[in-house]
């Protein structure tokens, strides 16, 4: 659904979770740029948005400083519900679950529940996103070059007569 249909989203986190995340300002003094990486409000308007790409983008300093202002993400923060659900809260910690439920402005409801979130045992991720994700950390690290060159070293792990290469790849 495009954040431009969205007229209301609500997010049932449940209750220990929803203290972490239930930020309506993650642009607010002192939380520099961990306040939107955790923001349900803004992670939610932004994949709204801008789906999967803007979510991959969190960790560019200058993306999130453009999309920590851009009225279109405050404006459909806006329309963002955080309810701390004490029925998912019962089920902790044997599930982190969490509910989103879109209205759409011609009143098409869909809704979407998780019970674990994207990474863990229960809900693991594919091998292409593992190694999306490893490339967007590592690029922060090491170039482009070296961060393909430890993919594809760490990727034939079984076959190295040792782990001095991927070591080696891994110091200064």
């Amino acid at each position: 659904i495009a954040g431009a249909a969205v007229d209301r989203i609500t997010l049932r986190i449940y209750t220990q979770g929803a203290k972490w995340v239930d930020d309506p300002e993650p642009w607010s003094a002192g939380k520099g740029m961990y306040g939107p990486r955790f923001s349900a409000q803004f992670n939610a308007a932004l994949a709204a948005l801008e789906g999967r790409p803007g979510i991959r983008r969190l960790f560019e300093h200058d993306y999130m400083a453009e999309k920590l202002d851009d009225p279109a993400v405050r404006a459909l923060m806006g329309k963002i519900t955080v309810v701390h659900d004490d029925v998912l809260m019962r089920e902790f910690p044997h599930k982190w679950a969490s509910v989103v439920e879109i209205v759409t402005r011609d009143g098409q409801t869909v809704s979407q529940r998780v019970d674990y979130p994207k990474g863990e045992p229960e809900n693991p991720m594919s091998h292409d996103e593992l190694v999306d994700k490893y490339r967007i950390l590592a690029g922060k690290v090491f170039s482009q070059d070296r961060v393909e060159r430890i993919l594809r070293t760490a990727e034939g792990l079984e076959g190295l007569a040792d782990c001095n290469t991927l070591t080696a790849l891994l110091e200064g």
